[in-house]
């Protein structure tokens, strides 16, 4: 069965963007963080998760940071 990572970008008026990342392990799909650019310039300001995001089994700076790197990225795709 395949897992999935689904990004989702919400344009939230006055309050920038918001990015969610959702995994997806066949029919369960989590919301596992949000990462949120207030002042729209493509970079991260702030970054909430709920869990252990690179698998060492705590949920610290490293897993914030891979999440901000990854929506860095993500935030440069327009579409």
């Amino acid at each position: 069965m395949a897992k999935e990572i689904i990004l989702r970008k919400e344009d939230v008026s006055g309050q920038g963007v918001r990015v969610f990342l959702d995994l997806k392990d066949g029919d369960t799909t989590i919301t596992a963080a949000m990462i949120a650019d207030s002042d729209r310039d493509n970079n991260v300001d702030s970054v909430s998760a709920v869990g252990d995001i690179d698998g060492d089994n705590d949920l610290d700076d490293d897993d914030k940071a891979l999440l901000r790197d990854m929506v860095n990225l993500f935030l440069k795709i327009k579409w």
